[in-house]
Formats: structure tokens, sequence, C-alpha cells
């Protein structure tokens, strides 16, 4: 089969869906390993080495505009304008000169006009890693607004809301959405490795895969785990004997005049001389491994001795795990093994 044939083969869904459940674990740990680094993350940079505490102010006035010489109210003033304004002179000078030891960048830094929707209503924020500095920054540029308010002919007066004084901010930890975050984080990333890695595995893990794949019938099997061992000795005379049924019924070839080719095996099997087996038997069947992702030696293999004019009668599939093998067939464990010639049997004649 050419690389080109192979990735025509299509994608057999209940066999990805049985490997991926078998695979499930790995989700599983994925999800918890997601969970346990973006929470360990996000608490380290938030609560261990979080920035310095801060501690913040907050005064709200409503102010009176006059009218213009139009007898229009003043309505230029906006949370932009009022930011702007802080920064003055008129506000932010007058506060350094009430504070007297405060550099105008630190008030600069620490005073803020949150926006409001009506511009009647102005809400001034201070925020520092200072209790004691934050109180007294608030309290001067409270002084600095009456005065500016004072001397602007755009007002009419000012009336204080609201004080909340300097407390410390309170940070809310947004752990659960952390954690669910880095859950599905490592529930897709794991997905689409497995998937990515299910497509790339070129391995046999049923019959009717192989002979999709390199046309040549399965022949017989043998199990690996669990009580299938106890079995296996009887499988491998109903092999024989299926095998011969096979050749007499088929090809005409002496079954004792075969030669057992295990694929990943070849230097101990045929020594590396093609040319000498050839002389030895009349015909080849493949022993295959079950799942050592071993498709291009296979296909290698099977160029090689159809290279040597060797015939391939078929193959045998060896230690399959008869718990995905009767999944796969929909039978029962107990009736796996009895069954599993005519099955073969029936896969091969397809």
């Amino acid at each position: 089969m050419t690389e080109r044939e192979w990735m025509q083969e299509g994608i057999d869904g209940k066999l990805l869906f049985l490997l991926f459940i078998r695979k499930l674990w790995i989700v599983l740990l994925s999800v918890a390993v997601g969970t346990i680094i973006t929470t360990a993350i996000y608490m380290l940079t938030h609560v261990v080495y979080a920035p310095a505490r801060e501690y913040r102010a907050q005064y709200k006035y409503y102010l009176e505009f006059n009218v213009d010489e139009n007898g229009d109210v003043y309505q230029h003033y906006n949370d932009y304008t009022w930011n702007s304004l802080m920064k003055t002179d008129e506000i932010q000078g007058y506060s350094v000169e009430l504070l007297g030891d405060v550099p105008a960048e630190i008030i600069s830094d620490a005073v803020y006009v949150e926006p409001l929707s009506d511009i009647r209503l102005l809400s001034i924020v201070v925020t520092t890693t200072d209790q004691e500095l934050t109180q007294r920054i608030a309290d001067a540029t409270e002084q600095s607004m009456l005065h500016f308010v004072d001397v602007m002919k755009e007002f009419k007066g000012v009336e204080v809301m609201q004080r909340v004084p300097s407390s410390l901010v309170v940070v809310e930890l947004d752990t659960l959405r952390v954690a669910v975050a880095g859950a599905v984080a490592g529930f897709v990333i794991s997905v689409l490795a497995l998937l990515l890695y299910f497509a790339l595995d070129d391995s046999i893990y049923i019959p009717i895969a192989f002979q999709k794949r390199y046309g040549y019938p399965v022949l017989g099997m043998t199990f690996a785990d669990g009580w299938q061992r106890e079995a296996n000795e009887k499988q491998r005379k109903n092999n024989i004997a299926y095998q011969r049924k096979y050749l007499s019924e088929i090809n005409k070839i002496d079954i004792d005049k075969i030669a057992h080719v295990t694929i990943g095996d070849l230097d101990t099997q045929l020594a590396t001389d093609y040319a000498k087996l050839r002389t030895e038997c009349d015909a080849v069947i493949l022993k295959v491994p079950y799942g050592k992702r071993n498709g291009k030696l296979i296909e290698k293999q099977i160029t090689e001795l159809l290279n040597y004019n060797l015939i391939i009668i078929g193959a045998e599939i060896e230690d399959i795990n008869s718990t995905l093998f009767h999944q796969y067939y929909m039978m029962g464990r107990k009736k796996a093994a009895a069954s599993a010639v005519v099955i073969v049997g029936e896969s091969s004649d397809q």
C-alpha cells in the first residue's frame, strides 16, 4: 500500500472511540494539572507576590453652574476636562501648597476623576499605598476644589455629597473562574493532542484494519491479556486448522511449506537472506504484533518480500487486547476466544 492509499484509508470511528476511552485518564489528568497550574500562578501573582496594598478615599460633589452671556448653563465640563484640570496649578498646585511635603508627581498619580453621566456630579478618587497619605491628599484636594469653584465664574457653588475616608482596597480573587479556565484549557489541549496522536498512529489493533490497509486476509490471532493466555494454545491450533482449510480451498499451498515471518524481528527470522527463504518455502504468513506503531515497518516488510517474489498468504495478529477486540465486535468476553477464528474468516472473505 502506498502512502497516498494509506492516507485515503479513512477513519474507523468506532475503533477511534474505543482507543480514546482507554486514554481518558490522560484527559482527566490534564484537566487536573491545568486547574492546579493556572490556580497556582494566579495565587502567586495575586497573593504571594501581589503588588503593595492600596488605600483609597472617594469624595463626591454636587456642582451648581452659572449661566453664560447667552443665558445657557455652562456644560463643557466632563470627566476628561476634570482630569486635565486636576493637574493644573489652580487645583494641584494649590494642593501642593497645602500639603507642603508631598511632591506634585505623587499627587498627580494619586488623584483621578471617575466619569459620571451627570456633569453636575463629580467623583474624585485618591489612591496610594499609604493610608495616612491617601487621606491627606484627599482632604487637600477637597480644599483645592472648593477654592477652584469659588474663583471660577462658571460655578455658582458646590456641595459635598459623600466622603469615604481612606481605607484598604479589598482585592476580590477570581480563583474559581481561573480554575475553570485552566480545566477547560487542559481538556482542549489533551483532546487535540490525543486526536493528533491517533491520527499519526499506524498500529494494527484489530484484524479488519490490517486487511483494509494492506489487502491481505488475517488467518489467525492470539490474545495477550488476562485469562485469554490460557486459551492461546487452543487458539493457535484453531489458527492452523483455519489456515489449512483456507490454503486447501484457495491457494493449494502446503501449510508445511509456509514460513512465519515476525514483523520487527527480521534479522532473527530471515537472517536478511530473502533468497534462501525463497528456496525453503512456497509462501509467507506475516506475524504482526498488536499496537506497536509499526505500520511503516509492515509496509517495508511486505515490499521486500514481494521484491524477492515471495508469496504472502496473509497475516496473524499477535497479542491482541481481548477487551478491545470483543468491544469492537460487540460480543461478550467469554465468547471472544471461541469466536475469533469465525470472525477472522468472515473478515478475510470480504
